[in-house]
């Protein structure tokens, strides 16, 4: 989704369906096997196929650990080849580009960027910078021949939307971590509690 600075108004929009695996973040159908829409929680350092988007399977391989604003991250990044044809077709209310018989659009010299920074322990995504600032142009699919100059752009979470974000996945983060590992333990000790409680009351019967 593309929104005016000035107005706030929508002037682009993309929308993809997916059914995903809640579990492991990947995707259910045959034809997207080993690739992911979300990352999974207990994120891993390594290598997911992110289909998302206008994004078609792409590798996006362990960078490095960062930390935002005191909250850790995971990076993983991906430069090469981006081919999203699709995602200029437009829909009932934008207009969208037609592409001639035979062509694909990608950015050219495969100089297409995407890095996400990924809270490890929930998978959420809290910062995002994507671009193709060689250009996005039609290619003919049979020759590789670059034709017509279609778009140039680039986009990074940033400002008061990068802050939001991080306080947004602090918050599921501490939710998280409290349910899957903190309250289980406490209802334990409470068990154990109840357990002694009853013992001492059944031997003070007797």
């Amino acid at each position: 989704m593309i929104r005016d600075i000035a107005t706030g108004r929508t002037t682009w929009e993309y929308v993809t369906r997916s059914v995903v695996d809640p579990r492991t973040g990947a995707h259910v159908s045959d034809s997207s096997q080993g690739d992911v829409a979300v990352f999974p929680r207990n994120v891993q350092r390594t290598t997911y196929r992110l289909r998302a988007n206008y994004v078609k399977g792409v590798p996006l391989g362990f960078e490095r650990p960062d930390t935002l604003d005191g909250l850790p991250t995971y990076v993983f990044a991906y430069q090469g080849r981006g081919e999203y044809t699709e995602s200029y077709v437009g829909s009932g209310q934008f207009a969208g580009i037609r592409t001639p018989p035979g062509d694909e659009i990608r950015c050219a010299d495969d100089q297409f960027y995407y890095r996400a920074w990924i809270e490890p322990i929930t998978g959420e995504q809290v910062k995002l910078e994507e671009s193709c600032t060689s250009g996005d142009y039609f290619f003919a699919v049979a020759t590789g021949k670059r034709g017509a100059a279609v778009d140039r752009w680039s986009g990074v979470t940033a400002g008061d939307a990068l802050i939001e974000r991080i306080a947004e996945v602090r918050s599921k983060r501490a939710m998280y971590m409290w349910v899957s590992r903190y309250l289980p333990g406490s209802l334990l000790i409470a068990g154990v509690a109840l357990f002694g409680l009853g013992l001492r009351r059944q031997r003070r019967g007797l």
